[in-house]
């Protein structure tokens, strides 16, 4: 494909709103996880044994878990959002859940994490509804699932020509519930929840049905909601049971009419900095992860599920990183056959993929400064080519690799690109007078401070 069709495509394809949040997102130094797609460039192989693995999985069932290895600005949440997109294109559900304090996640609380992965749920659907801007943990995932569900399905009575305000409609669609909740083989208080969201979530729904809704989605989010005991719900969501809560999460996707689920946990470098005993337990809990994943301990594993495990590289190397729980080590570690012509070359499906053996190549963050400018111009309308030149970001572009591994990988490139633009466009007579590598040198003293 040439670069004047993608340009065309992404002119017509990329909308203003969410162009203009890319340029914002990155601005800041942060990674957009939306409209990645038009942003890409290089890494086409790996993201072609992605899209294998997704089919596979889906298709044939089983599951899958990868773990992303990277610096700091060297592309970990930019992979993630790319195989988020290709999920997404095939009706997944995904959830990007960041570990931090900050966001009251953490790995030694699986509970947390479970909580967060429900509260991130994301499906095409919820993205069309918010035009395009949306952000994981925006909306509470989980319940709009059912709800979109419970009114595909009421919509789809309503086509037979059943009143959907009608008792009938709701006992219908209960009994369809029914129906799914035994086809994913869920039972226990996540059924006995879901079916008391349902029966409380239609629309005219009372003062006591709304309440009800209430308690079971603080139930989902893993808090103790007594009231709810005389509707079979009997034990809070907890470490103990957090695990075959998910199992059941995932199963019932399926039996709603999605193709699987993705699950992305960046950050897991800060378990590091735990104490040591909540280090072993985090460790712990991403060893269970991953025999829940692939069955390794009950030999039933999750199906139609993939997991992708973001880290830096001093968690794969440290003392206080995986290798600290050897059973974890062990599960992660890769298998290789040292044959000296081989060494060297890279596995596209190894469990651990090393981004930084694969970097960007100069054509690569070339065309990269070109499709910041093509998203720029969809934000703001404007022609900013004859200003902003090739030639004049290939110089830009030439500056910042002077001066790469300073600080931030490619976020300084991607900063003062962005910056360059926003001067073109608001002072045209001034950017001509500026050299590029001032651009360069502005972002890494920024990424520098941080």
């Amino acid at each position: 494909m040439s670069l004047e069709s993608e340009h065309a495509i992404m002119a017509r394809q990329l909308t203003r709103p969410l162009a203009k949040k890319m340029i914002r997102q990155i601005s800041a130094g942060t990674t957009p996880l939306e409209g990645v797609t038009f942003l890409n460039v290089g890494r086409e192989r790996y993201f072609k044994e992605v899209e294998r693995l997704l089919d596979d999985v889906q298709e044939g069932g089983g599951a899958s878990i990868r773990f992303l290895n990277a610096d700091y600005g060297h592309g970990k949440t930019h992979f993630i959002g790319m195989i988020n997109a290709m999920a997404l294109e095939r009706n997944w559900v995904t959830s990007y859940v960041k570990l931090s304090d900050a966001e009251g996640v953490r790995l030694d609380k699986f509970d947390e994490l479970y909580a967060a992965i429900l509260r991130n749920c994301l499906c095409q659907r919820i993205i069309d509804e918010h035009e395009q801007l949306y952000d994981p943990g925006d909306a509470n995932g989980w319940p709009w699932i059912l709800d979109d569900w419970i009114k595909r399905h009421v919509q789809a009575e309503s086509g037979s020509g059943i009143d959907p305000n009608s008792q009938g409609a709701r006992d219908r669609t209960i009994s369809a519930l029914e129906l799914l909740l035994r086809k994913a083989n869920v039972s226990g208080d996540f059924a006995s929840a879901v079916r008391t969201y349902a029966s409380s979530a239609f629309d005219r729904a009372s003062a006591e049905d709304q309440q009800l809704k209430e308690a079971v989605i603080r139930w989902f989010a893993c808090e103790r909601v007594p009231e709810l005991k005389s509707r079979g719900v009997l034990a809070p969501i907890s470490n103990k049971n957090a695990k075959q809560t998910l199992r059941s999460v995932i199963s019932l996707l399926r039996e709603l009419g999605y193709g699987g689920m993705a699950i992305f946990i960046d950050e897991a470098e800060n378990a590091q900095h735990y104490p040591k005993n909540r280090r072993r337990t985090a460790y712990q809990n991403l060893r269970e992860l991953l025999d829940n994943v692939d069955g390794g301990v009950s030999g039933v594993g999750l199906s139609r599920a993939v997991c992708y495990v973001a880290a830096t590289p001093v968690m794969f190397t440290g003392e206080k990183g995986f290798r600290e729980y050897p059973a974890l080590q062990d599960r992660i570690e890769d298998v290789s056959i040292d044959i000296p012509q081989l060494r060297g070359l890279i596995d596209y499906r190894a469990v651990i993929l090393n981004l930084s053996v694969s970097p960007l190549t100069p054509e690569n963050r070339r065309d990269l400064a070109r499709r910041l400018r093509d998203i720029h111009e969809v934000a703001f309308d404007w022609q900013p080519q004859s200003l902003v030149t090739d030639e004049w970001l290939n110089s830009l572009v030439e500056s910042f690799e002077e001066r790469m591994g300073e600080h931030g990988g490619l976020r300084p490139l991607c900063k003062s690109v962005v910056k360059a633009l926003e001067v073109a466009e608001q002072h045209p007579d001034i950017l001509q007078s500026v050299d590029s590598a001032e651009f360069v040198a502005a972002a890494f003293a920024d990424e520098a401070k941080e």
